[in-house]
């Protein structure tokens, strides 16, 4: 009998340890959302691609609560049932996180969470980043009287802009919270086009962290600004012509050819579109080809938009906006965007605008 009593000892104990160690991992969230009765919360969890439901809990009166295990941070949103916005990007970790938000009208008041060591430290860079953005924002609305006024304007701002980037700098060489470096990682750096720079900001991370979602998310960025690096060939596509007519890559061989994404509801675009106009005017009579690719879903607006743009220039739609085969084939992350091309299919150089677009055709051209 005294055996036994030792043995069930030994096994609580053991079971009781076990617990202890599970702890580590484990992850509570407890959710307050003042002046909401009863509804759904989703709990959402970035793949890699896209977030994805991961689990779902009613809320009463306001309160729900989630928990579970997580080896490592993981970028997570929160969907509350009736409202679409704001949806606010946090940290699932071990520990206790806190969520807090309330409605507002029609719309909630944008989350505040909090408790857990990468968490916290999100929020010292949102609220750092914040104080430079609202400045950025309070120099854009300044109407300048005078051009030396304007200049000095841009001048700030392009200084401030400076010093988020530094901002993100700093928070990625912080050791402590390497999930939050692959973040910011993710969110301020994929949209330039140096494969070989946003590899090497990979390193570090490789060993522990390859198979993280963030760090796959990036990998495929790498693998996307690969294929159109200059000097791959351009990949092939055909589509139809704002008159209906098939119109295929294929036709533009034996002259350099500029791919330009845009769209009639992307405002960058409409405004970058007189440079476009110009640059067409100046260079196609000496063997500049330009081919739109539209990005948009109405026809109707596409149309109206390319003629009151002036663009004179053959354009392709497949009304697909982002879902766009064309999107990650030549890694789009953002329109205006392009992508120059030479007389045997090979991309030159993608993403110029401007004077460097300028002379990059120039240099193309032999001019």
């Amino acid at each position: 009998m005294k055996k036994l009593k030792n043995y069930v000892l030994i096994v609580l104990c053991s079971l009781f340890l076990l617990s202890c160690g599970d702890t580590d991992n484990f992850f509570r969230l407890e959710g307050n959302i003042e002046g909401y009765s009863k509804g759904m919360a989703y709990l959402k969890q970035f793949n890699g691609k896209e977030f994805v439901c991961i689990d779902s809990t009613e809320i009463n009166q306001g309160t729900f609560s989630f928990s579970g295990k997580r080896n490592q941070p993981q970028l997570s949103q929160i969907v509350v049932e009736g409202y679409k916005y704001p949806i606010r990007y946090f940290f699932l970790e071990a520990g206790q996180i806190d969520y807090k938000s309330k409605v507002n009208g029609r719309n909630l008041t944008v989350p505040v969470v909090r408790g857990t060591p990468t968490q916290n430290a999100l929020n010292r860079y949102t609220s750092e980043r914040e104080v430079l953005y609202r400045k950025v924002l309070a120099l854009r609305r300044i109407k300048g009287k005078d051009e030396d006024e304007k200049k000095e304007c841009q001048l700030q701002i392009n200084r401030l802009e400076l010093h988020m980037m530094e901002l993100v700098k700093s928070f990625t060489q912080e050791d402590q919270f390497p999930v939050l470096s692959l973040y910011l990682i993710k969110e301020n750096y994929t949209s330039d086009n140096d494969a070989l720079k946003l590899e090497n900001r990979l390193k570090p991370y490789a060993k522990d962290y390859a198979q993280h979602p963030l760090y796959k998310a990036i990998q495929t960025r790498v693998e996307e600004l690969n294929r159109i690096a200059p000097g791959q060939q351009a990949p092939g596509f055909e589509m139809e012509s704002l008159e209906g007519a098939l119109i295929s890559l294929s036709d533009f061989k034996g002259k350099i050819t500029l791919i330009d994404f845009w769209a009639s509801w992307c405002g960058p675009c409409r405004k970058e579109n007189p440079n476009m106009v110009k640059l067409y005017q100046t260079y196609h009579e000496k063997g500049l080809e330009i081919l739109g690719v539209s990005l948009d879903t109405s026809k109707e607006r596409w149309a109206k938009a390319v003629e009151k743009d002036n663009l004179t220039w053959n354009h392709v739609c497949d009304f697909q906006k982002w879902q766009s085969p064309l999107v990650s084939q030549y890694a789009v992350r953002g329109v205006p965007f392009t992508v120059l091309i030479d007389k045997q299919g090979r991309i030159i150089a993608s993403g110029l605008h401007g004077e460097a677009l300028k002379s990059k055709v120039e240099e193309a051209l032999g001019i």
